[in-house]
């Protein structure tokens, strides 16, 4: 690279000049349509719909988030690790706004029942209750 290169737009337009790009949308139709119970399909449509009206398409989320899922635990971890730290930058920790997008997944419940010993989506409902926030 020249010394025309060194600054970080400068970069983007560098490497857009110098390579071709390929726009690559998530593809629900790689993942299982039942992992346990759950339809990753659905899952990964119904909160990137949201993302996208909340926010823009730039901003969905991908289908390799969901490629190595196979239980329960490994979705868990991957909201966990991955998109729930994800919707927290993409909002600046606005809950309401990510319980506009993973609550109607039934990602974040009030139904005991549904809870089962599922502490980590026990521990999300927790911070909504101490902000106040009413979810559906």
């Amino acid at each position: 690279m020249n010394t025309a290169d060194r600054s970080i737009t400068s970069l983007d337009t560098a490497l857009r000049r110098r390579f071709e790009f390929i726009e690559m949308m998530p593809d629900a139709s790689r993942l299982s349509a039942d992992c346990e119970g759950v339809n990753l399909q659905q899952l990964l449509e119904a909160i990137n719909a949201r993302i996208e009206y909340l926010l823009d398409r730039e901003k969905t989320i991908g289908h390799a988030f969901f490629i190595d899922v196979k239980n329960l635990e490994d979705l868990k971890n991957v909201f966990q690790n991955k998109i729930i730290p994800l919707l927290q930058e993409y909002f600046y920790n606005d809950y309401a706004l990510m319980s506009a997008v993973l609550n109607d997944n039934r990602m974040i419940c009030e139904d005991k029942e549904d809870k089962k010993d599922n502490k980590y989506l026990q521990k999300i409902m927790r911070i909504f209750w101490a902000l106040r926030i009413k979810v559906p």
